[in-house]
Protein backbone atom coordinates (compact mmCIF):
# COMPACT_ATOMS: atom_id res chain seq x y z
CA UNK A 1 0.00 0.00 0.00
CA UNK A 2 1.27 3.38 -0.87
CA UNK A 3 2.27 5.37 2.04
CA UNK A 4 0.55 9.21 1.72
CA UNK A 5 1.98 11.90 3.38
CA UNK A 6 0.62 13.21 6.57
CA UNK A 7 -2.04 15.73 5.63
CA UNK A 8 -5.16 17.49 7.81
CA UNK A 9 -7.73 15.59 6.40
CA UNK A 10 -9.95 15.66 9.77
CA UNK A 11 -8.31 19.50 10.25
CA UNK A 12 -5.41 18.20 12.77
CA UNK A 13 -2.14 17.11 12.11
CA UNK A 14 -1.30 13.60 11.93
CA UNK A 15 0.12 11.39 14.69
CA UNK A 16 2.40 8.38 14.31
CA UNK A 17 1.15 5.68 16.76
CA UNK A 18 1.93 2.09 16.43
CA UNK A 19 -0.61 -0.45 16.76
CA UNK A 20 0.11 -4.21 16.88
CA UNK A 21 -2.60 -6.88 14.88
CA UNK A 22 -3.07 -10.22 13.49
CA UNK A 23 -1.51 -10.89 10.53
CA UNK A 24 -5.32 -12.25 9.11
CA UNK A 25 -6.69 -8.51 10.87
CA UNK A 26 -4.20 -6.87 8.67
CA UNK A 27 -5.59 -8.13 5.86
CA UNK A 28 -8.62 -7.56 6.70
CA UNK A 29 -7.91 -3.78 6.88
CA UNK A 30 -5.74 -3.91 4.09
CA UNK A 31 -8.95 -5.46 1.78
CA UNK A 32 -11.87 -3.17 3.39
CA UNK A 33 -9.24 -0.40 2.62
CA UNK A 34 -8.53 -0.95 -1.08
CA UNK A 35 -12.63 -1.57 -1.92
CA UNK A 36 -12.91 2.51 -0.45
CA UNK A 37 -10.28 3.26 -2.16
CA UNK A 38 -8.24 4.70 0.96
CA UNK A 39 -4.80 3.62 3.03
CA UNK A 40 -5.51 1.45 6.13
CA UNK A 41 -4.51 5.00 8.35
CA UNK A 42 -7.24 6.77 6.71
CA UNK A 43 -9.71 3.80 7.18
CA UNK A 44 -8.70 3.54 10.62
CA UNK A 45 -9.61 7.19 11.54
CA UNK A 46 -13.04 6.79 9.95
CA UNK A 47 -13.40 4.02 12.26
CA UNK A 48 -12.67 6.02 15.27
CA UNK A 49 -14.45 8.46 14.47
CA UNK A 50 -17.88 7.09 13.57
CA UNK A 51 -20.77 6.42 15.64
CA UNK A 52 -20.20 2.80 17.24
CA UNK A 53 -22.84 0.70 16.09
CA UNK A 54 -24.14 -1.87 18.78
CA UNK A 55 -21.77 -4.92 17.23
CA UNK A 56 -19.00 -2.51 17.58
CA UNK A 57 -19.63 -1.80 21.41
CA UNK A 58 -20.37 -5.44 22.13
CA UNK A 59 -16.92 -6.22 20.38
CA UNK A 60 -15.12 -3.61 22.61
CA UNK A 61 -17.14 -5.42 25.41
CA UNK A 62 -15.72 -8.28 24.78
CA UNK A 63 -12.24 -6.87 23.96
CA UNK A 64 -12.58 -5.54 27.45
CA UNK A 65 -13.88 -8.31 29.45
CA UNK A 66 -10.15 -10.23 28.78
Amino acid sequence: MARRTKTAVHGQKKKDVTVTLTPESVQMLDAKAETLGISRSELIERMARSQKSSTEIELLGECSAT
